[in-house]
């Protein structure tokens, strides 16, 4: 799902954890190729999974690289997460 805005001035995405999203970009309408610079992960993972340290490590592993990468390789991104600390 994508809202691209008027003039080529941004585009919101959105996309699952489990999801592919390498190389994720948006060509605007003036040609430019914008890749994402923010992300903001909303519960990235349940609380019947969350006290298993299996399943943690690897929503740990998704997120450094698939999309902590997502701004290319010589740029860095912004990542906000919105959870329920589990304990």
């Amino acid at each position: 799902m994508q809202i691209i805005f008027p003039d080529g001035r941004g585009v919101l995405a959105a996309g699952s954890l489990q999801g592919d999203v390498k190389g994720l970009n948006i060509t605007t309408s003036c040609g430019a190729s914008l890749r994402p610079d923010k992300i903001l992960l909303d519960d990235p993972q349940d609380v019947s999974r969350a006290s298993d340290p299996v399943f943690v490590q690897d929503v740990l592993h998704k997120i450094d690289t698939q999309w902590l990468c997502l701004a290319g390789p010589n740029a860095r991104i912004s990542m906000m997460v919105a959870c329920t600390i589990f304990s």
